[in-house]
């Protein structure tokens, strides 16, 4: 099932309150020691331990809302539509469609006649392309530092 990507867009409080929770997060727990999160509803307190995967969500969960940043949480194993793809690889529908999908680049498959995209294979092909483009940049500086080294660059 596709989803809509929304993101959380954190008020000034919740900034300030960021900064309070991700500085008690980053000094609770260690590796001999269990961080707990308590949640009271009123009446009761519920406490539940912080395991590292947890922990590490949301410190960079904080981290990010106390820089006022937004944030995007998406699931992994999410399938996401054509549309939010190309706007989470900052390329048009269009391009999406006819210069990645249709060459193979990027896997996807059809739900009735709408092409889904899994969210992993999404994240996979966005840090191979930025691996493939710093190669590029890397060549490309080494050729100028070359041509200058012969002189051949003025």
């Amino acid at each position: 099932m596709s989803k809509t990507i929304k993101a959380i867009i954190p008020s000034v409080e919740d900034v300030a309150l960021a900064k309070e929770i991700g500085s008690a997060l980053s000094t609770s727990g260690s590796e001999d020691e269990t961080a707990f999160l308590s949640i009271s509803n009123g009446k009761d307190i519920s406490e539940y331990p912080l395991r590292d995967s947890i922990m590490r969500i949301l410190l960079n969960a904080t981290q990010e809302i106390s820089k006022g940043h937004g944030l995007i949480l998406f699931p992994i194993q999410s399938e996401i539509t054509t549309q939010n793809a190309a706007t989470l690889l900052g390329v048009s529908h269009h391009y999406l469609i006819d210069n990645i999908l249709q060459s193979g680049d990027l896997p996807y498959h059809m739900v009735g006649n709408r092409r889904r995209i899994l969210f992993e294979d999404l994240i996979r092909y966005k840090e191979e392309t930025e691996k493939e483009i710093s190669r590029r940049e890397r060549v490309m500086l080494e050729i100028v530092k070359e041509t200058g080294d012969l002189g051949l660059y003025k």
